[in-house]
């Protein structure tokens, strides 16, 4: 016979046994481990340790950003770092500590327009009082000065009244 090559190929079978012919070994087949599960009785408490959980209103879930200039980021920056504590820190701490204006009522507004144009109706009765003489415009100056006195008033009632 001439020279015959095989080409040998290998084969890898898996075999997996069946577990009816293994031999028991204490109850358990070819000595697989098994977990066992513990009862609840069994189990030991588990330390939670760690941070306590915050309450609701301890949390803080809401992020608000806004845009600054140069100028006003550097200022915020400097000024947190002088006090040693966080930027978010710093305008938290602004924030509880400021107080706030409201803005003015529409009927305050116009009490202060009302003002302004006494005050500019004064300025003429004072004009006119350097060139004719004060006799002749006292009447309408004592007049004019209880009308500015009066809406000073309602001014101040209504700014007591918005308040509390």
């Amino acid at each position: 016979m001439e020279n015959l090559r095989f080409l040998a190929e290998q084969v890898y079978v898996l075999v997996i046994p069946k577990r009816h012919l293994l031999p028991k070994m204490g109850g358990n087949p070819a000595g697989l481990i098994v977990k066992q599960q513990l009862k609840m009785e069994d189990k030991k408490p588990r330390k939670t340790g760690g941070r306590p959980t915050k309450g609701l209103g301890e949390k803080r879930t809401y992020m608000v950003s806004f845009k600054m200039d140069s100028r006003e980021y550097f200022s915020l920056k400097t000024k947190a770092k002088s006090a040693g504590i966080s930027r978010s820190d710093f305008i938290r701490q602004c924030m509880a500590g400021s107080k706030i204006c409201p803005r003015l009522t529409p009927e305050l507004n116009d009490y202060i327009r009302k003002l302004s144009g006494m005050g500019n109706n004064l300025n003429q009765i004072a004009r006119r009082a350097n060139a004719e003489g004060y006799i002749n415009t006292r009447s309408e100056y004592l007049y004019l000065a209880d009308k500015i006195d009066n809406v000073i008033e309602m001014i101040e009632d209504d700014g007591k009244n918005s308040k509390g």
